[in-house]
């Protein structure tokens, strides 16, 4: 589970700040709310709404993405293993976000500050990002189901 977990943290980390680094709009949905109305007043982006048909495709994709990583590390096709690992493995990577990525890196970095909006204090706002790592528990826990339920639906189609 550990080796999962680095990797897990590393991936996430090369995606996360690679993106923000580069272009930190593209990461806007991950802005503490004022930032985000300010970036959207000043036309630097599109304001993009996210349906929950999208949000539930993101979930499903996860869960999915989860389960096959689990499943082939694991050779286990048992529901509650699957759920369990998947929790314990979006656990680690949602404390390592909230941690490291959040409140060390985000709120203490200048190269994640949007033009026009650098003055602003919420970039400090380290409530925002443990509230939600909390709502990411949340999802961990749906994301974990659909990652138990993949491992039994191969129980079921192939053994």
């Amino acid at each position: 589970m550990f080796l999962l977990g680095f990797l897990g943290c590393l991936i996430f980390t090369v995606v996360v700040c690679t993106l923000t680094l580069k272009n930190p709009l593209l990461m806007i949905h991950n802005y503490p709310p004022k930032i985000r109305e300010k970036v959207y007043k000043l036309g630097l982006c599109e304001r993009e709404e996210e349906t929950i048909w999208k949000r539930l495709a993101k979930l499903v994709f996860f869960g999915f993405v989860f389960g096959i990583i689990l499943y082939l590390h694991y050779q286990v096709r048992d529901f509650w293993f699957i759920f369990t690992k998947s929790y314990i493995l979006f656990t680690i990577i949602n404390l390592y976000d909230v941690i490291v990525i959040d409140l060390i890196w985000f709120c203490h970095s200048e190269g994640v500050k949007i033009k026009g909006t650098e003055d602003m204090e919420e970039y400090e706002d380290m409530k925002f990002h443990i509230i939600g790592g909390l709502k990411g528990m949340v999802l961990g826990l749906i994301i974990s189901l659909i990652a138990g339920g993949f491992a039994s639906l191969i129980q079921l189609l192939f053994f």
